[in-house]
């Protein structure tokens, strides 16, 4: 979302609808297409779902959630 300088005010849009203002068009790309754990959620961060292009610089690496204690 920062990379494409969205907000919260994105949440919720329908992407494939005409009259959407953020919009996905087919398109192309150059690399493989990765697939990992999703981050920053509490559940299903397991499941598959954040896709990048192998070497796109503006996808932060995954690192592993670091349960903290609570005192």
């Amino acid at each position: 979302a920062r990379a494409m300088d969205l907000d919260a005010d994105a949440l919720g849009l329908d992407l494939l609808s005409d009259s959407s203002p953020v919009r996905l068009l087919p398109g192309t790309h150059e690399g493989e297409v990765l697939a990992g754990p999703r981050v920053g959620v509490s559940q299903g961060s397991a499941t598959p779902w954040r896709f990048w292009i192998a070497g796109e610089p503006t996808v932060s690496p995954y690192r592993a959630a670091v349960r903290r204690v609570r005192r």
